[in-house]
């Protein structure tokens, strides 16, 4: 029988390479899963990342405390908060429509433009504040929906 001698060894390679893969599933320790996140969720705890996300967490949270400008919102934030969802929504989707015209008014004025562009993103704003304006309704139904 005339067989070619790169089949017989390229069966062979296979063979060795599944019985290696087979050993190495036997041999292998399980994974405790749950260990495992207990484990990441130490090691992130004990972070450096996390440490500092938290020091300016509690920074940003005493110097917000003390801040003059929530003295001034928080009667605002009341206010905004005693509306129906819907008149929320409208209200928001105006202020961010009346901002973003008078940004691109300003804009219109300057001596020198910002670059080809710079209409864009005030243009959107305003887009966006009109579809908030819009659809509030809808998206007032869809939070009392997703929040039920």
């Amino acid at each position: 029988m005339n067989r070619q001698p790169w089949l017989s060894s390229r069966r062979v390679v296979q063979t060795w390479t599944a019985a290696e893969s087979l050993a190495a599933s036997l041999t292998r320790p399980r994974t405790d899963l749950s260990a495992s996140d207990a484990e990441f969720a130490r090691l992130l705890e004990t972070s450096s990342f996390v440490r500092a996300w938290r020091w300016l967490a509690a920074t940003t949270g005493r110097a917000w405390s003390e801040s003059r400008l929530r003295l001034t919102l928080d009667p605002v934030v009341q206010d905004v908060g005693r509306l129906d969802p819907t008149e929320s929504i409208q209200m928001v989707g105006w202020m961010i429509a009346v901002a973003a015209s008078i940004a691109l008014m300003l804009q219109i004025l300057e001596p020198t433009p910002v670059g080809p562009v710079s209409w864009l993103l005030p243009t959107s704003c305003i887009v966006g504040g009109m579809v908030l304006l819009a659809g509030a309704q809808a998206i007032a139904a869809w939070l009392r929906n997703r929040t039920s």
